[in-house]
């Protein structure tokens, strides 16, 4: 299949948009924290909370209100399937992707709170918490407070390689314009084989002069910023409402171990072997101390590398982020 390289002028133009898009909450926002750590992230529960016993895990089904809130194509829905199916002998379940309604922070906290009633647990992109998305963050604070006052919501925050978010979203564009259609997941060789061959033409970033890659490097580390401002926002990390999980962990051979990890917070078990067992149940078709089956499962390819043109050029710029670490241990 052929791909139109030389439409680049636009493309470099869309480029620009969504990553500007995506980091405005981050260069908006003054005194932003430092970003997270380059090495291999451990699970982070940001306080203790009560253990529960095992019968309280059946008992108290209903207490398990759970939010997933991560940037978007950061594997949100992936841990939500590994979650239920973990976790649906002791009650805990997670829905489908949600936006919070409203324009001020008691409808938007109600609208919150009504679909947790619903759904028990819900998918909140954090880009997309209620007002526009120029002012993303606008009533973000003012919820976590809700939350923190409430008591009952346990959140679940996922990192993902930044860099790979920005791929993932610009391949998508790339997608709608080569096919028609753009596909989050699938199986048939042939649209796996089309989609290798649209990363291929497609790598970031476009251009190969230097203030290209200084461009996409501070891109990186202004998505990392905002995430980072969310959370700061939100409030809820000294309160064991707030656990930081992160997606390359669920695909390497510590996913087990990771996985746990998250049961272990959303269950409160007294008990290691509960949520031991839930993560064995949810990985059911894998083997300890393997990583997923990804090449050749996956419509893009799992490296940074893959993702774009000189990786070792822009590696070197993204010293201190979180993305470095992650895509080093992907690679």
């Amino acid at each position: 299949m052929m791909f139109l390289l030389s439409s680049g002028k636009h493309t470099l133009g869309s480029l620009h948009l969504l990553i500007t898009a995506l980091s405005t909450a981050a260069s908006s926002v003054a005194g932003l924290p430092a970003g997270p750590s380059s090495a291999a992230p451990t699970p982070a529960v940001h306080a203790p909370a009560p253990a529960r016993s095992t019968g309280d895990l059946v008992r108290k089904a209903q207490d398990h209100l759970i939010i997933i809130t991560t940037p978007q194509r950061s594997g949100s829905h992936f841990l939500a399937s590994l979650i239920n199916r973990g976790g649906a002998s002791y009650g805990i379940h997670v829905g489908y992707e949600h936006s919070p309604a409203g324009q001020n922070a008691d409808a938007c906290y109600a609208s919150l709170m009504d679909l947790l009633q619903f759904h028990k647990g819900v998918i909140a992109h954090m880009w997309n918490w209620c007002g526009s998305r120029e002012n993303r963050f606008r009533v973000v604070s003012a919820v976590g407070e809700k939350l923190r006052q409430n008591g009952s919501v346990q959140v679940l925050h996922g990192w993902r390689s930044a860099l790979m978010i920005l791929s993932d979203n610009f391949l998508a564009q790339a997608s709608e314009k080569e096919f028609g259609f753009h596909a989050s997941g699938g199986n048939d060789p042939k649209l796996i084989a089309m989609y290798r061959n649209l990363t291929e033409h497609y790598r970031l970033p476009v251009g190969d002069a230097e203030a290209s890659y200084t461009e996409l490097a501070q891109r990186i580390r202004e998505f990392e910023h905002a995430e980072l401002e969310f959370l700061r926002l939100l409030g809820l990390a000294q309160t064991g409402q707030l656990m930081d999980y992160n997606y390359e962990s669920l695909l390497l051979p510590e996913r087990h171990s990771h996985l746990t990890a998250i049961f272990q917070f959303l269950t409160r078990s007294t008990s290691a072997a509960v949520p031991t067992a839930m993560a064995e149940r949810a990985l059911q078709d894998s083997k300890h101390c393997k990583s997923a089956e990804l090449e050749g499962h996956t419509l893009h390819p799992p490296t940074c590398s893959s993702r774009v043109r000189d990786w070792p050029r822009l590696r070197a710029m993204l010293n201190g982020t979180y993305t470095l670490g992650a895509c080093d241990r992907l690679e």
